[in-house]
């Protein structure tokens, strides 16, 4: 008997979840498809008729990840709204991704896969590059605007979220610095927007 689509849908999501929670709690290698079968209230057999394999299932949950952090930190470029005030919006909703306790603890599950395996940190760093690929375009849309002057934008996206990342992203994925705070966040984010814009206004 086929399952009605709702069913099937609801099914996958469980499983998917399940699948999340177990990766922080135990990391990809630990995790068990016994254990994510009996957190999504579904058999195991259900779980491989969804996901061929654990490896297959793991890459979903980390395809979601990306995806959902890509929707986080999208900023709709506005040209009646100063570039202070949308990179700050763009810095902000970065900064806001980064301390997601439950963003950190998959990036660092990802991160352990890609230092065990060069085709993960292939795949991973791909992947990363579509979650940055709305500043590429806030960026873009800014230099057509004349607002900017900026010749590589790539390496420019590249500057701007490494002037974040590095105090809020780096010393958190490796429990040196758990929790910034707010004030440190903003301290952070708007230091980068400053020099950001010194550098690269027309």
């Amino acid at each position: 008997m086929t399952l009605p689509r709702k069913l099937r849908k609801d099914k996958r999501e469980a499983i998917v979840t399940a699948a999340a929670a177990e990766v922080l709690e135990r990391g990809y290698q630990g995790s068990s498809m016994d254990r994510i079968a009996q957190r999504a209230k579904v058999s195991k057999r259900t779980v491989y008729n969804h996901f061929g394999s654990k490896d297959v299932l793991f890459r979903t949950v980390i395809g979601e990840h990306w995806e959902q952090a890509q929707q986080a930190i999208a900023v709709d470029y506005d040209p009646t709204i100063s570039l202070r005030v949308q990179l700050l919006e763009l810095g902000r909703r970065e900064a806001g991704l980064l301390m997601d306790t439950e963003f950190m603890g998959l990036t660092r599950a990802v991160l352990s896969e890609c230092i065990r395996s060069p085709e993960w940190a292939e795949t991973m760093f791909t992947d990363m590059k579509k979650v940055e690929s709305g500043i590429h375009i806030l960026l873009s849309q800014m230099v057509a605007d004349g607002k900017l002057d900026i010749a590589d934008i790539d390496f420019a996206a590249h500057q701007y979220l490494g002037m974040i990342k590095g105090f809020l992203f780096w010393p958190r994925i490796i429990g040196w610095n758990p929790d910034p705070g707010p004030e440190e966040c903003e301290r952070v984010v708007a230091a980068a927007v400053d020099m950001f814009i010194a550098y690269y206004r027309s």
